[in-house]
């Protein structure tokens, strides 16, 4: 098993996102500091295009000096700390997805979570989305670097190769409370709770319902 000390555990939010982040990002911290892994929370962004969209280039720098990255975005609740992130993506050469909540697609993964394997196909198709500049600004697309790794997913079998998509227990749980209709929403034991699709209010609410109460 790839060393605690090699995997980074990985999240990033602007001040626009600071309500939930905060709070979301304490629980990701406490998740690494029990198993020994790397812990960074980005904080700084270019106003010159979309945070997500340097999602891409943020996970890039910091796969380049670890084995294994595991990317939170900030409305992510670490909700089952007793799973060990490793287990679920170490064995594969490229990058982790599950499928968004309300389909059961491969193409339609979400990249509010994956994991990142350092390899050269997980490189190739960060810098290969990373050309998909279309999608830097939100109002093009109304997404950003999920847009722009879909695409290239979607784009030919070599790509495809890079890619594993998982049933959404494994990484994308959403529960009823953000999205009712959700096609295999989140329950107890999960691994994460992802808060999609709400605005932050909202997000505060539901995550200290479903933040773990200590100890865990």
């Amino acid at each position: 098993m790839i060393s605690p000390r090699d995997c980074l555990v990985l999240t990033g939010y602007d001040d626009n996102g600071a309500k939930i982040g905060d709070l979301t990002s304490e629980l990701m911290a406490k998740y690494a500091t029990r198993w020994g892994f790397s812990y960074k929370c980005n904080r700084k962004y270019d106003p010159d295009t979309h945070p997500s969209w340097q999602k891409l280039g943020i996970v890039r720098r910091e796969l380049l000096n670890h084995d294994l990255v595991l990317w939170m975005d900030m409305d992510v609740v670490v909700t089952n700390p007793r799973i060990d992130f490793r287990e679920i993506a170490e064995n594969f050469e490229g990058l982790t997805f599950s499928y968004d909540w309300e389909v059961r697609d491969p193409s339609l993964f979400t990249a509010g979570v994956f994991i990142v394997k350092h390899c050269p196909r997980s490189f190739r198709f960060l810098d290969e989305a990373m050309t998909k500049t279309s999608y830097a600004h939100w109002e093009t697309h109304g997404t950003t670097d999920q847009g722009a790794m879909r695409e290239v997913y979607a784009s030919s079998c070599e790509w495809r190769d890079c890619v594993r998509v998982l049933p959404h227990i494994f990484l994308a749980p959403v529960p009823v409370e953000a999205q009712p209709k959700a096609v295999s929403p989140w329950h107890s034991g999960n691994f994460l709770c992802h808060l999609t699709g709400i605005d932050n209010d909202r997000r505060v609410d539901l995550f200290h319902k479903f933040a773990p109460k200590e100890p865990t």
